[in-house]
């Protein structure tokens, strides 16, 4: 892929560590949650302010978007949530992150 192409990632939190070193949200890359509700993952940074995406049963499985911070983000950088609950609750989320952020300490 050409590295002016935006890209999407499919956020999966079944695997462990997954560091995602090109995530570029100037380029438009977005993040598509597909079925994920948000009782099912949290929004977190590690302690360099890094962004990350964990989940609220396991702190060994989350997705670290390597360079990036949450402030970088637009609503352009997220896929649209065609499931009317799940897209209210994601909005919400995201809302509730700029004002308290869950700090995952490695």
């Amino acid at each position: 892929m050409a590295d002016n192409q935006a890209q999407v990632f499919q956020i999966n939190l079944t695997g462990g560590v997954v560091n995602i070193a090109d995530f570029d949200p100037r380029r438009g890359d977005q993040l598509d949650f597909g079925d994920i509700s948000v009782h099912g993952l949290i929004l977190g940074q590690l302690a360099d302010g890094t962004a990350i995406i964990t989940s609220p049963w396991s702190t060994s499985n989350y997705i670290v978007l390597e360079g990036v911070r949450w402030s970088d983000l637009t609503e352009a950088n997220f896929v649209p949530v065609g499931n009317e609950h799940r897209s209210e609750e994601h909005t919400s989320e995201l809302q509730s992150h700029s004002d308290l952020v869950c700090r995952l300490l490695l």
